[in-house]
């Protein structure tokens, strides 16, 4: 747990402090990036753990998860099986394009959010598609909304994920 400025400063579960959900708005680049080596180095150690090639790794969260997992497969250092964003953002914009290697730019994305979010606007959303394909250049970005999605997840957007996943045969040897 840790302070939030946007809850005025109140203590919550949080990867990084959000001073605000706006396309304008000051970001914690620092905890962003710090988030996703801590979660980097967790994968890592599953892997190892149970003996599972770290290509065939996929991050994936829900809101700042969403904005952690972008975070954890660009400062990777090498491929991993792919990115899954939940109702998040691109969240480090003016730092993240600087950690990115040409292997990154391979790694597949989907990012699904809910049109009525009032949390992460559809707009952010859209933004955030735009700089994971126009900024980062990532080359595989499937992007999805739900109409009447709020700032949560829905049984089309599961299924969605999960024919994404099936896809992307990353646990096939």
């Amino acid at each position: 747990q840790s302070p939030v400025t946007m809850n005025m400063g109140a203590t919550m579960n949080s990867w990084y402090d959000i001073k605000g959900l706006g396309p304008g708005s000051e970001e914690d680049h620092q905890g962003m990036k710090a988030a996703g080596v801590a979660l980097n180095g967790l994968a890592h150690a599953a892997c190892e753990k149970y003996n599972v090639p770290f290509k065939n790794t996929i991050f994936a969260g829900f809101s700042q998860g969403a904005v952690i997992s972008l975070w954890a497969s660009v400062v990777a250092k090498e491929k991993v099986g792919g990115v899954i964003m939940l109702s998040g953002y691109f969240g480090g914009k003016d730092v993240m394009p600087n950690h990115v290697e040409d292997y990154n730019r391979e790694v597949p994305v989907i990012m699904c959010h809910g049109e009525q979010d009032p949390l992460i606007s559809l707009q952010m959303s859209q933004m955030s598609y735009k700089g994971v394909t126009d900024l980062l250049k990532f080359k595989d970005v499937t992007y999805k909304t739900y109409r009447g999605l709020v700032h949560s997840a829905n049984p089309q957007e599961i299924a969605d994920v999960s024919k994404w996943i099936a896809a992307r045969n990353v646990w096939k040897q």
